[in-house]
């Protein structure tokens, strides 16, 4: 993980969880129910079975609209996003998919 240590913080999300981690230490610092946050972009996508695919392309749906606000003005989780201090790095921002090993 020292390769990734300019990054301020890193995301793993599964079909239930996102947990958010910040660096340099790489802590916790939020963990959100998937399903709450993405149903927001596209509720039927979320029912059953999610791919991989869909929850990268609505994560970063919802990680462009915390920028951007191109969907609300109040996307979900917004203000936990402002209390660990993710918001103000996205605002105006943009979003990178990293593959990890």
């Amino acid at each position: 993980m020292e390769q990734y240590q300019h990054i301020p913080f890193l995301m793993f999300v599964n079909s239930n969880v996102m947990r958010i981690f910040k660096s340099p230490t790489f802590t916790e610092v939020a963990r959100l129910d998937t399903k709450k946050v993405l149903e927001h972009y596209n509720p039927k996508s979320i029912e059953g079975i999610i791919y991989q695919s869909t929850l990268i392309t609505l994560t970063q749906s919802w990680l462009r609209d915390l920028a951007y606000h191109w969907k609300s003005q109040t996307p979900p989780y917004i203000e936990e996003m402002k209390e660990i201090g993710l918001f103000t790095l996205l605002f105006d921002g943009t979003t990178e998919e990293l593959e990890l090993l």
